[in-house]
């Protein structure tokens, strides 16, 4: 619940100077506005709570006053609504986040078709859904994350020349037998 104080704004409505309907006052720093209303309808309302704050005003300030706290009730409705709205859409995100993470994680060629196949079968799921998933689809569709093996656009890697081996095998060992093979096989005979 917000807590309104003297020239605060609490959900777009402003309190002028800390007087409601000119009758009673909200002093600063007085607490919940609400009175402890609970969402579930434990406590007094809010537009009762107010009423009880404003004391007697008399039968003219009453209606006014019920009409100002109607209008506050309905705002705080619908920013609860919408705080709502965008809580599930940080959830979502944080969801399409984890499987993005995990997929690139897997090796995935196209992720974004990965995570079309795989937000199907998730849906709402956690983060050890998700990477069973990855799992499960790594093993149905394989074709669509990259293999173990490391190709090349030219091909696999062909022999080496033994004049190149020799030159290897000289330098790695540090053998003067290996050096004169690699010299001689380089003059060529």
């Amino acid at each position: 619940m917000a807590t309104a104080t003297g020239g605060d704004s609490v959900g777009g409505v402003q309190i002028d100077g800390g007087q409601i309907g000119g009758a009673g006052t909200i002093s600063p720093g007085s607490g919940d506005a609400g009175g402890g209303a609970t969402p579930d309808g434990d406590g007094p309302t809010t537009a009762q709570s107010v009423l009880a704050a404003a004391g007697d005003a008399g039968a003219s300030g009453q209606p006014a006053l019920a009409a100002r706290v109607a209008a506050i009730e309905a705002k705080l409705g619908e920013l609860e609504a919408l705080l709502q709205q965008a809580t599930q859409a940080m959830a979502a995100a944080e969801q399409a986040r984890q499987l993005e993470k995990q997929l690139q994680g897997a090796g995935a060629v196209d992720v974004a078709t990965a995570a079309a196949v795989i937000a199907q079968k998730v849906g709402g799921g956690t983060i050890a859904d998700i990477a069973s998933e990855v799992a499960a689809l790594k093993q149905s569709k394989p074709f669509l994350f990259r293999s173990g093996l490391a190709g090349s656009a030219m091909g696999p890697a062909t022999k080496r020349d033994p004049l190149t081996q020799l030159a290897e095998q000289a330098v790695a060992t540090g053998d003067k037998r290996a050096l004169l093979e690699y010299l001689r096989a380089r003059r060529g005979g």
